[in-house]
């Protein structure tokens, strides 16, 4: 499962970029419209952020927040992020928009094949085709992967730390949420 998945999200988009030729730029790979792509990315990421802390901070069952382990997986959180981004952005979205598909049924197309990766865990398959919505939007805008990594990383150490666990099921994905679900009592 897990092969599948790297090849999914790393192998395939890095090989199908290259043989595209694309410059890191043309994938996001940038810094020259970081600040430019950076107050966008803020403003939603703000935005996403508080309405994840407003749910997650009125929660029944909530535990509390341990800063320590936040800040410990902070840059592998970050750097996944990365990844998913480039796979999402850089490789379905840009692909979609290169064959000549209109900016907002690509982005339709890609945020479910986002969420498909999430799935079949409910709660986290829902939060990241709402917030895919968004960081594909601000990618045919301005596309840098940095920013659109922090936010995604941001956002998920906001719902990992905030929400009960129990919701999300510890972020599982795949075959790993149904032993998650059983643990928390969903059946």
């Amino acid at each position: 499962y897990h092969v599948c998945l790297w090849v999914l999200v790393i192998a395939l988009p890095v090989c199908a970029n290259l043989l595209h030729g694309d410059r890191p730029a043309d994938s996001g790979l940038r810094l020259d419209n970081l600040l430019s792509s950076g107050r966008q990315v803020l403003i939603a990421t703000l935005l996403m952020g508080v309405l994840v802390a407003v749910v997650g901070l009125a929660a029944p069952g909530r535990q509390p927040v341990d800063w320590r382990k936040i800040a410990q997986d902070a840059a592998p959180i970050f750097a996944f992020a990365v990844v998913q981004q480039y796979a999402m952005q850089a490789f379905v979205l840009r692909r979609l928009r290169q064959s000549g598909v209109a900016a907002p049924l690509a982005v339709a197309i890609t945020v479910a094949c986002f969420g498909f990766m999430h799935m079949p865990n409910p709660v986290l398959t829902g939060v990241t085709m709402a917030a895919a919505i968004v960081w594909c939007t601000l990618f045919v805008r301005r596309p840098n992967l940095i920013a659109l990594g922090a936010s995604h990383c941001l956002l998920t150490l906001l719902v990992r730390s905030l929400w009960p666990r129990a919701w999300h099921l510890g972020l599982a994905i795949g075959p790993k949420v149904i032993e998650r679900a059983q643990e928390f009592g969903w059946w």
